[in-house]
């Protein structure tokens, strides 16, 4: 992910000043541009293989971003920063220097970004590229401060740094887990089954009855940072994020074409 310290984590703006009056520090935080989606699970590429299993709809042309599709997402890569969602990084920078920073001076600006991951290294670059379109040095990677193996943002990558809930918190939070996870599946039921329309989900094997849809799949408590329940609700936010980032990357039709924005 990426955030800018100008921090993305990805920017550290600096505009130091010498009268008390005027900020000293300008600190701007931003996740990453919109990216590929990832896997079902959270884990491994995204691959028609690893959807199949989630949907008994016919897969639209390039659905997964992968070899050979990348006229669809602008690129082929699982989780990357697509070009769009790089341009509208670039643009967002450029509406924040017009308004912020059109005194600030080139070498008053320093650029952090968690450096472990390409999408964060092109936010950063694509958002000063906007914001400081005559700094050409700060539009290069290798003036972005950052350690790969100390990440600003760690997402669940060091729980030493940054301690976990308990399973007893994270239940309590989750409404409990009686009746396999019966309060969360209430909560959002009208949701998941309006993502079940859409993808037809999915193979008696995954709920061992039939019929056998995204609610019909046993949640399960997995304890991630990134996801505190798999099954059914997981995969509702899979298919869930999924169409969002199909919407957002402008591709010509999300959630084929049966919801409204």
């Amino acid at each position: 992910m990426t955030r800018f310290a100008l921090c993305t984590c990805s920017l550290l703006l600096a505009a130091v000043r010498d009268t008390a009056a005027e900020p000293l520090l300008t600190i701007i935080i931003s996740r990453h541009g919109v990216r590929t989606p990832y896997p079902p699970c959270g884990e491994g590429n995204l691959t028609k293989e690893s959807m199949t299993n989630y949907t008994s709809k016919p897969f639209p042309a390039c659905w997964p971003p992968g070899a050979d599709t990348s006229e669809i997402w602008g690129t082929s890569v699982t989780a990357a920063l697509t070009p769009h969602g790089g341009q509208q990084i670039k643009n967002m920078g450029g509406w924040m220097g017009r308004a912020n920073f059109s005194s600030v001076k080139c070498n008053e600006v320093a650029v952090y970004a968690d450096t472990h991951s390409r999408r964060d290294i092109e936010t950063a670059t694509n958002w000063t590229a906007g914001a400081f379109p005559s700094c050409d040095a700060l539009h290069a990677e290798d003036v972005i401060y950052g350690d790969p193996d100390k990440q600003l943002f760690n997402d669940g990558t060091n729980d030493t740094l940054c301690q976990y809930p308990s399973k007893d918190v994270i239940l309590a939070l989750l409404g409990g887990s009686d009746g396999g996870f019966a309060a969360l599946r209430d909560s959002w039921g009208s949701e998941i089954d309006t993502i079940d329309r859409v993808v037809n989900c999915c193979p008696v094997n995954m709920c061992g009855t039939q019929p056998c849809n995204l609610s019909a799949i046993p949640i399960t408590y997995e304890g991630k940072p990134w996801a505190a329940t798999g099954g059914g609700h997981d995969l509702a936010i899979f298919w869930a994020e999924f169409f969002l980032l199909e919407y957002l990357n402008g591709n010509k039709q999300f959630a084929l074409g049966q919801l409204s924005s």
